[in-house]
């Protein structure tokens, strides 16, 4: 009866109809008032002389009145009635209800109403909950409930747990809740769910709060005709979607609810906008991220909205600060400037001032108007303004005294807020605090006070603080013990926590972007680290970290939800968001903990890593555990005539390591401002066709080319920084005549070929053997980018399909071919071949994206018979294709010059093409004239199918332009092999070659026998 009266009052007027026709009971009819629930359950309370519908009738009456006499006619109607009669009493006189009465274990569905219907009366406390659950641990097994009955307790116990906060406990009993068959379909069904959703996302089980929206709350409040709870369940929904990266079913998400713009709020559109925004940005959709934001913007002038305003242009000023715009992002946080002080909100103005302050520092290293900046800041304060807020601006300043090496007053700033965490009795505030006074002391060489904060500090929990300072504690300690001349010591510091930090950016990726966060903090331990390792001479201890920190975003970028987001389930990204979620936390235990305790969670740490290596198994940076190999494995793969030269980009240093079959050396080369000059004006100078020969010497003489051994013939390079746009084939071996005398130059290029790689690991990658492909060769050309259909403006590579072409025909021993130009060249037939052809040749336009190295794209044609008109492929989609390739040469602009995320290696298409399985890439630097291009192209294409290996190949083609087109370095210089050497064909009479040596064997192997017999 509760159940139908319920769902009838939640029905509209059709429903309501159709419920009460499909009804053949004349009493049930008559009982129901279609103009009030409460009316209609007293009604059926009388007509079925039901206690339990009395009951939940008197709870819902305010009336005290109204309460006594309807419970005086009920039972003068049903004096045989008395089950309930005196806990009805109580709700009549509004008394304390006795829970510990057996009735309730008789009838555990009145715990349900009890708790249900609380706005009107005060017959239950919060013990009710404690009862709720004591009948579940000892009673619920012995009952068999009715289903309607078992559902309508079990509600009552989720809303028990719930409100205990006992959220954990709710888990238990998901399944059980989410099997709701009798429940009616009503307002109290959609809150529980809502309140469910609530539970599941508190508890990391984003998978389940988005099951219960799709099969609950979603239907039931559109059944409900509620638009506002829509929009905001919608608005929820998109968000968690988004918070396991899966951004493109966000976006439709926010796309559907904006159907509904014309019945939501300005405040709501808003927001939605907002959120649509940020879809658009994680999906490196640049233009529609900027032209959101400025729709958001409108509508929030709309109502005057100027809180919405102030973090709109704020967001504008982030986003082209990361776009290296610096104009749009001044401009921008000025304006934000502007309505905060017109608006008198110093809050907001403090915060514009500090980002404003962080901008001239970062991007334009002006540490002086910073200062003035955080000094403006400074003189807003007020006893109002939040100590967050003021921690903030002391911290910023006292980093900016500290690089000016003002450490007294950086230290005095510091000590600022160890007083304020004092004061405010927070321990981190005053734990991180602590630490940073202890490194300045460090700095200023008073050893003494350094060790007595690091004391104080380590007297504390200090497993409150965050990874970093408890990093920069270990880094403090070690240099303390090597100051003691305790070696032993200092290492065992630097290695653990150097383990404990390699160990967190493999598994520990930010959630949201998927790279892990390299602070200053870490960056500091792995410089100090390998100086110490430099200074003892452990020249291959230090190759091998150097090598781990090199490509430290390696597994973060694989974790990237715009990767993981379509190999895993959503369950799956729930469950690694918890699991990091314990690492981090077991983690931070393990930095101090000692003997048994350290192993114990070290032994935790490696069962959840396995979890997660279980969920990745797509993830090479996760699954390939034993990637590290001793530094003799590596000079025992290299010929006698090879070297290995390997570079790490560590702070404003170059580690150059050198690695030959019989040594290994590793110097350090500070990055001043001269030498960022010289890397910068020699390859602007390439950029531009004015090479300059003479800078180029200067970097060859600096980095040590010219001082190579006269043996090596063969480099494998292994770049980072400025390397990865300056090709060291370019660089000249002797001193040029002149700047621009390139045709006497004599080039690195002409003495020894070069080939990438990108950590020490892949020397040792195998070839899994000959793959049969669809196809040999396929080409990718396009000339006319359509523009006016796609509002890009690139230009026309009218040679580009004439490439194609010639390319496929100078490959005359491969067979399957085929060429995709003009129209053809769309991103859905680039899908379609890209993973089937053993050689992938693109003539096109490449765009490199400041902002991630995931959002760097290919551009082809929109395919016109396709609904989809996309003309590009960005670099996260190509982990989909399982490429496989032995060769892709992209032939485009900067399809090679990546922006390189500290310790990253390349890491925009040129990385995520090697991931996604291509062999070996070949991808220029930066952009040269498409005639030239395809020539370049056709040559080296002509030494491939003569058998060469790739390296070879290249040089080869490169000699050949220096010797017989034009011996600029622009021209020739940009081409990068990084990968597989192997050649894609044998050379003509390789075979034929092997069949004389073996018939040469066999002869010898012949004659000997026949003379032993006659000495016989």
């Amino acid at each position: 009866m509760w159940s139908f009266v319920i769902s009838y009052h939640s029905s509209n007027d059709i429903q309501k109809r159709s419920l009460l026709n499909n009804i053949e009971n004349i009493k049930l009819n008559d009982a129901i008032d279609p103009t009030s629930t409460r009316n209609s359950i007293r009604g059926l309370a009388f007509e079925f002389s039901d206690e339990k519908m009395l009951l939940v009738y008197l709870l819902n009456e305010a009336s005290e009145d109204y309460r006594n006499k309807h419970f005086d006619h009920f039972y003068s109607l049903n004096s045989n009635k008395y089950e309930l009669k005196e806990i009805n009493k109580k709700i009549v006189n509004n008394e304390k209800i006795d829970l510990s009465d057996e009735i309730f274990s008789n009838n555990p569905s009145l715990y349900f109403y009890l708790a249900e219907y609380t706005q009107t009366l005060n017959v239950v406390d919060s013990s009710i909950f404690d009862y709720i659950i004591e009948f579940k641990n000892e009673k619920y097994s012995e009952h068999e409930l009715i289903p309607i009955e078992n559902e309508l307790y079990l509600a009552a116990l989720f809303y028990a747990y719930y409100n205990l906060n006992e959220f954990q406990s709710i888990d238990k009993f998901y399944s059980d809740l989410i099997d709701f068959k009798l429940f009616p379909d009503s307002y109290s069904k959609r809150n529980l769910f809502w309140s469910l959703d609530y539970v599941m996302y508190q508890t990391g089980n984003i998978d389940k709060s988005l099951e219960v929206q799709r099969n609950f709350t979603i239907p039931l409040t559109e059944y409900l005709q509620d638009q506002s709870g829509l929009n905001e369940i919608y608005s929820s929904h998109g968000g968690y979607l988004y918070m396991l990266g899966k951004y493109q079913e966000a976006r439709r998400v926010f796309q559907h609810a904006l159907q509904w713009s014309d019945n939501l709020s300005n405040v709501n559109l808003t927001r939605l906008y907002n959120n649509l925004s940020l879809v658009y940005f994680k999906t490196g959709e640049s233009g529609k991220y900027v032209e959101t934001q400025l729709r958001a913007l409108e509508h929030a002038k709309t109502y005057d909205n100027y809180d919405h305003q102030i973090k709109i242009y704020n967001n504008l000023h982030i986003f082209y600060r990361k776009n290296q715009n610096p104009s749009l992002a001044i401009s921008y946080i000025n304006r934000a400037a502007e309505l905060a002080e017109s608006i008198s909100n110093t809050d907001d103005l403090i915060s514009i001032y500090i980002s404003k302050a962080v901008f001239e520092k970062d991007s334009n290293k002006n540490f002086e108007q910073a200062l003035a900046l955080l000094n403006k800041a400074e003189s807003l304060i007020r006893e109002n303004t939040s100590n967050r807020t003021v921690i903030r601006i002391l911290s910023e300043k006292a980093d900016i005294l500290n690089a000016q090496g003002n450490i007294d007053k950086s230290i005095e700033l510091q000590n600022r807020i160890v007083d304020i965490g004092r004061a405010q009795s927070d321990p981190s505030i005053f734990l991180e605090a602590t630490i940073e006074v202890a490194e300045l002391e460090l700095k200023r060489k008073n050893f003494g006070d350094a060790k007595r904060l690091l004391t104080q500090f380590k007297s504390h929990d200090i497993s409150i603080v965050d990874f970093s300072v408890l990093t920069l504690a270990q880094i403090i300690e070690a240099k303390l013990a090597h100051e003691d001349d305790d070696f032993a010591r200092a290492e065992q510091r630097y290695n653990q926590t150097a383990e404990l930090v390699l160990e967190r950016a493999r598994y520990s990726a930010d959630y949201e972007t998927g790279y892990w966060t390299v602070e200053s903090e870490y960056l500091q331990l792995f410089e100090s680290y390998a100086d110490f390792l430099i200074e003892r001479n452990k020249f291959e201890e230090a190759v091998q970290l150097l090598d781990r920190v090199k490509t430290i975003n390696d597994a973060s970028m694989l974790q990237n939800p715009l990767i993981t987001s379509k190999q895993l389930s959503e369950e799956e990204l729930a469950k690694d968001r918890q699991l990091t979620r314990k690492m981090e936390i077991l983690r931070s235990r393990a930095f101090t903990a000692t003997g048994d305790e350290k192993f114990e969670l070290n032994t935790q740490i490696e069962r959840l890593q396995a979890q997660k290596r279980e969920l990745h198994q797509q993830d090479r940076s996760l699954t390939d555990v034993n990637t590290e190999r001793p530094i003799w494995s590596v000079q025992r793969s290299l010929s006698s005539s090879q070297i290995l030269l390997h570079v790490t980009n560590i702070n404003n240093n170059y580690y150059i390591s050198e690695i030959s079959p019989s040594t290994a050396t590793v110097k350090k080369l500070e990055l001043t401002n001269e030498r960022k000059d010289l890397f910068e004006g020699a390859i602007q100078s390439m950029i531009t066709g004015r090479t300059d020969l003479e800078l180029l010497f200067e970097v060859s003489k600096m980095i040590g080319i010219t001082s190579l051994p006269s043996p090596v013939t063969s480099i494998i390079m292994m770049a980072d920084g400025y390397l990865h746009q300056l090709p060291i084939d370019v660089l000249p071996l002797v001193q040029p005549e002149s700047p621009f005398s390139y045709g006497s130059a004599e080039y690195l290029v002409e003495k020894i070929d070069i080939r990438h790689l990108n950590h020490l690991g892949e020397i040792f990658e195998k070839n899994d053997g000959e793959r049969e492909y669809e196809r040999d060769f396929s080409g990718f050309g396009v000339a006319d980018f359509q523009n006016e259909s796609t509002g890009r403006s690139l230009i026309t590579l009218p040679r580009a399909p004439d490439e194609i072409r010639s390319v496929s025909k100078n490959l005359s021993r491969f067979s399957q071919k085929e060429e995709y130009t003009g129209l053809n060249a769309t991103p859905q037939s680039f899908r379609r071949a890209a993973g089937n052809s053993k050689i992938l040749h693109m003539a096109t336009h490449s765009e490199i994206s400041e902002s991630d190295p995931l959002f760097s794209r290919i551009h082809l044609v929109p395919d016109s018979e396709s609904g989809d008109q996309t003309n590009q492929i960005f670099a996260y989609e190509l982990f989909d294709l399982n490429l496989n390739n032995e060769l892709i040469m992209l032939n485009s602009c900067e399809s090679g010059g990546d922006r390189a995320i500290q310790g990253s290696g390349i890491m925009g298409i040129s990385r995520a093409l090697h991931y996604a399985g291509a062999k070996s890439l070949i991808l220029n630097a930066w952009s040269v004239n498409d005639q030239f291009a395809a020539e370049f192209a056709n040559i080296f294409y002509t030494h491939i199918n003569a058998g060469e290996t790739k390296s070879r190949a290249l040089q080869l083609t490169k000699i050949d332009f220096i010797k017989n087109s034009n011996a600029n370095p622009h021209f020739w210089g940009p081409y990068i092999l990084n990968g597989s050497n192997e050649p894609l064909i044998q050379k003509r009479g390789a075979n034929l070659g092997n069949w004389l040596v073996a018939l040469v064997f066999i002869a010898g192997f012949l004659l000997v026998s026949r003379t032993r017999q006659r000495v016989a």
